[in-house]
């Protein structure tokens, strides 16, 4: 089926979600995992990696970091293959993954072109766990928190391809909340996150088991272009998101992460831009932005 081609599409997500309530209490481990990783074929064939031949290079990368307290990771990667009867146009393909994370703030820029007949694909995503003890006042008094999880993020898609972000905001007591938005050629729909809040219940003295996931990933596909090797070019920059909070709406109430970090501003262990305009996830991530070049637009939405 011929591909829906279309021009570039820029879209500013924003959203502020909630958490729904449960009652129970998890024990959970500190740390930061990041994974990031791509997979590129020149020979038009999608993604099945079966060819041999070293002139229509194919390769399928993942790599995966972990810390304390913060992780990150770095890929970026491209292959060319001249013309050649046998196989079809000109072709070249180039991939991008970056990001940084911590308990509670995650960066993360995805990126696949392709012309010719390439195909690519680019992913990143993190999962970070912490624990978080409910201070400040007598044991078993009452307090009202909420939790909240924000994101921001652009998509910018041309030609043939698909992206998708999604991520989940675990906590004991007050459950889970996630979001979820994606944009395609085939269908031309964009979906973009529902945005919901929600306060909870919790008492002084509580320990709470939380963790959170966030996940990017584009793909190109030009196996269906027409002759004049066209591009495809598709990119997800969530560079200073998501934001992942628990704040408290009694007066008084310490929240305490094991790991340090701060669940109160969003940020995590990289400081708020009012005490710094470059968090660590922004220095990573900006630079990776000024490699891809085209890019360099999205920093200044942020």
């Amino acid at each position: 089926m011929e591909r829906v081609k279309f021009g570039m599409r820029r879209v500013l997500i924003c959203l502020i979600a909630a958490a729904f309530p449960l009652a129970s209490v998890q024990a959970a481990t500190i740390g930061v995992t990041v994974n990031a990783g791509y997979q590129f074929m020149t020979e038009g064939n999608l993604f099945d990696c079966l060819s041999t031949d070293p002139g229509w290079p194919c390769l399928t990368v993942n790599r995966t970091s972990t810390g304390i307290t913060t992780a990150s990771l770095v890929l970026t990667d491209a292959a060319s293959a001249a013309d050649d009867p046998a196989h079809g146009p000109p072709t070249r393909v180039t991939v991008y993954s970056s990001i940084a994370a911590t308990e509670g703030h995650v960066g993360l820029s995805v990126t696949a072109s392709a012309s010719g007949i390439g195909n690519a694909q680019a992913f990143a995503d993190v999962d970070w766990n912490d624990t978080l003890t409910v201070g400040g006042a007598v044991i078993g008094t009452p307090v009202t928190l909420l939790a909240e999880i924000g994101i921001e993020a652009e998509f910018l898609g041309e030609g043939g391809g698909s992206e998708a972000i999604n991520g989940c905001f675990n906590g004991s007591i007050f459950g889970q909340l996630c979001f979820s938005g994606s944009d395609d050629s085939d269908s031309g729909r964009l979906i973009l996150p529902r945005a919901a809040t929600r306060q909870f219940t919790a008492h002084v003295g509580d320990i709470l088991s939380l963790s959170g996931e966030f996940a990017g990933g584009v793909t190109v596909d030009n196996r269906d272009t027409a002759p004049g090797n066209p591009l495809s070019d598709w990119s997800v920059t969530a560079s200073n998101s998501a934001h992942f909070m628990i704040t408290s709406l009694t007066p008084g109430v310490e929240l305490t992460l094991a790991s340090g970090c701060s669940i109160t501003n969003g940020y995590g262990c990289d400081p708020p831009p009012s005490s710094a305009p470059e968090p660590h996830s922004l220095l990573l991530i900006g630079a990776g932005l000024l490699f891809v070049g085209r890019l360099a637009g999205a920093i200044r939405k942020l």
